[in-house]
């Protein structure tokens, strides 16, 4: 992130928005999606609930299950 960077300023100077690549934003929005998981994790964890086997709560929430290691096909194999 140490590329340089355009502002859009008011009349009197004040900066208002910043210009950036498109790649860099999208880095930006990966990287604060992995941080807003992180805290989930780290929440859950500290409120001492006990939680539940993925192969249970994946009938309730969808396809999920489906997405479990080992269930998942190798790289270019076709799922059955």
């Amino acid at each position: 992130m140490g590329k340089e960077r355009q502002f859009v300023v008011k009349e009197r100077g004040e900066q208002v928005a910043v210009v950036i690549a498109i790649e860099e934003y999208e880095k930006i929005l990966e990287e604060l999606e992995d941080l807003e998981d992180i805290r989930a994790y780290d929440e859950a964890r500290a409120s001492g609930e006990t939680g539940i086997p993925l192969e249970q709560a994946g009938p309730k929430f969808g396809a999920i299950a489906g997405a479990l290691p080992g269930n998942c096909p190798a790289p270019g194999s076709k799922r059955t």
